[in-house]
């Protein structure tokens, strides 16, 4: 019984190890991502999920790969895989940052299309009045004020015109993903050692920029009326 486990698990090693040198893909994946977090000061780490993160907490745990975080950890950022079902994955791109001087409540911001649809669930789902918003996004906050005060018409506008981003937030840091739809969903284990389809990695870019755009944008009232505390 000992030798027949001992075979198993040394076969598993023989495999990983084959996978990693049959995947040129997956290599230059993960250069390209290095590259990007490098022009942001990031460096290889671990991710940081605040544990009231849906993401972080729904059903299997997640599995991360080429992960990249700044030096004080307030920014990480990885590919993300969620598991659906026995024997079937999803790929994401994750980027996880903070707001210096907010402490918002809990709010999901959801792309209606995202498989699993990891965000959705939990506080009380939120209408807008937008009607292009409404049709694209699910909304769900602890507190139906700040979530409205938040997606103001220009926050409206910044989704819209960021396309994949989905996100939540709680306190002040936001978990943003975007779904890979090309990477394949069949995995038999833990996907880290796949070959990916795409080695650029043009969902970190948008999360960047989703970054970059969103903390322009949280509006002045937003601010004022959730601080983080002294």
């Amino acid at each position: 019984m000992y030798a027949l486990v001992g075979l198993l698990f040394l076969f598993s090693i023989v495999r990983w190890l084959m996978a990693q040198r049959a995947s040129p893909g997956r290599q230059q994946r993960k250069a390209a991502i290095a590259a990007l977090c490098e022009k942001r000061g990031l460096v290889p780490g671990p991710v940081r999920l605040a544990g009231t993160f849906l993401i972080a907490t729904f059903m299997d745990a997640p599995a991360f790969e080429n992960s990249f975080s700044s030096p004080d950890g307030e920014v990480s950022a990885a590919d993300y895989w969620r598991r659906q079902g026995k024997g079937e994955w999803h790929a994401f791109s994750l980027l996880v940052f903070t707001i210096e001087g907010l402490n918002m409540p809990y709010v999901a911001v959801t792309r209606r299309n995202l498989p699993g649809l990891p965000l959705i669930w939990g506080p009380q789902q939120v209408e807008l009045e937008s009607i292009d918003f409404t049709a694209a996004f699910l909304v769900r906050a602890a507190d139906r004020r700040s979530a409205v005060m938040l997606l103001d018409e220009g926050m409206m506008q910044w989704m819209l015109d960021c396309q994949d981003v989905s996100f939540e937030m709680g306190g002040d840091r936001i978990a943003a993903l975007v779904w890979r739809r090309d990477e394949p969903t069949n995995q038999p284990a833990l996907p880290s050692a796949s070959n990916p389809r795409q080695a650029d990695p043009v969902e970190m870019e948008l999360l960047f920029k989703f970054q970059d755009g969103f903390v322009t944008r949280v509006p002045a009232q937003v601010r004022s009326e959730y601080p983080a505390a002294v």
